[in-house]
């Protein structure tokens, strides 16, 4: 395959750590996505789908489905290889919050939402749909959403016994955070 760039553009590890993914645009519009095994190195297995450039790349902890986010997102269950579910609406990130049911990622005009992957239903999403970048907490307790502009305030988000809880609000100079641990 003709890659339009050489460039890896996201990767993603098992939780076991016996393999990773990588994965990058092709010069068709596709995306390639390759396994490969962590200790030697070795190629596993390659999916070819989704659309656009690769935005993000994300695994569940538990199932091993991996979620790749692009202008068309795609959700592959990695032991079968057809994707299980699609993501459309425009590009986000996808983290797993607070646990691996719940998964930020693309839903509907928002270009990210809380998806509770038991229900299938959409349990919090922004204000507005320009929303799109998010960070965890290592300990995975609060969820920070940005806009990729600064005009609007990023939310501050931690789970309670019934659901997400909005704990604050802040402007930001720019779209990207991340959490320190303490």
């Amino acid at each position: 395959h003709q890659l339009i760039e050489r460039v890896v553009k996201a990767v993603a590890f098992r939780a076991d750590g016996s393999s990773f993914f990588t994965a990058m645009d092709l010069a068709d519009g596709r995306q390639s996505i390759q396994e490969w095994h962590a200790s030697k190195g070795q190629l596993i297995q390659t999916l070819l789908g989704g659309a656009n450039f690769v935005r993000d790349m994300t695994l569940h902890p538990e199932s091993g489905e991996l979620l790749v986010l692009a202008h068309r997102s795609r959700w592959w269950n990695t032991a079968r290889i057809n994707p299980k579910w699609k993501f459309g609406g425009n590009p986000g990130w996808g983290k797993f919050w607070p646990d691996s049911d719940r998964l930020f990622a693309p839903g509907g005009r928002f270009r990210l939402a809380l998806h509770d992957l038991t229900s299938g239903k959409i349990i919090w999403k922004p204000g507005s749909a320009n929303y799109g970048n998010v960070c965890v907490s290592s300990a995975g307790n609060v969820a920070v959403v940005t806009r990729y502009e600064s005009t609007q305030p990023a939310h501050v988000l931690e789970w309670g016994q019934d659901g997400p809880v909005e704990i604050g609000k802040w402007m930001l100079e720019h779209g990207d955070v991340r959490l320190s641990p303490k």
